[in-house]
């Protein structure tokens, strides 16, 4: 027997803000970012702190990165190449 669950749009997305992304996928997120440009950002306070899930486990929170697009578009700018 299957169970058939129908969700709201807005659970949809509640759940779409929740749970975790590794590396490689906030870095698409955010247009191909490089690697070193990402941790820049996080060093400098503009992208949020990951979340250490195990000694080599390491993740953001969907909800800070949708919070740091928000930002963004709000008008806050990161200039690329700038940082060390």
């Amino acid at each position: 027997m299957a169970l058939v669950v129908e969700m709201s749009e807005e659970g949809v997305q509640a759940v779409a803000h929740r749970g975790f992304m590794r590396l490689p996928e906030v870095l698409a997120f955010f247009g191909n970012v490089g690697e070193s440009t990402w941790y820049d950002w996080v060093r400098d306070g503009k992208a949020p702190k990951p979340v250490r899930l195990a000694p080599r486990v390491v993740v953001w929170r969907v909800q800070d990165i949708h919070d740091m697009a928000r930002r963004f578009e709000a008008g806050e700018m990161i200039e690329r190449g700038k940082g060390r």
